[in-house]
């Protein structure tokens, strides 16, 4: 899934989600996971582009995986929002990327 129209928002809000590929904010998307446990295992959530964002709310769980971003993307909670970035239910969580 990509979120790739400048300015906005892309939400992802399933009870559950498993990504085995790529879940993505470009060209200034705002990536926006919600609500969920997303077992990451094998898969990345990236961000490439100053303007784009991925932003974990609502208690957002991010199992395994990689974390990564490109040319000034940025990864992060949203303002008063809780997450968890679990590196243990299903493996390794990697970050290669910015997070704020």
């Amino acid at each position: 899934m990509e979120a790739n129209q400048n300015g906005r928002a892309l939400l992802i809000n399933p009870g559950s989600l498993t990504n085995a590929g790529l879940l993505e904010a470009i060209g200034g998307g705002v990536l926006q996971l919600s609500n969920a446990a997303f077992n990451n295992a094998g898969g990345s959530i990236k961000v490439d582009g100053g303007a784009s964002s991925a932003q974990f709310v609502n208690g957002a769980v991010i199992q395994e995986g990689t974390l990564a971003t490109a040319n000034g993307g940025v990864l992060g909670a949203a303002v008063n929002q809780s997450i968890t970035l679990d590196g243990s239910t299903h493996g390794t969580l990697t970050n290669l990327g910015s997070y704020t």
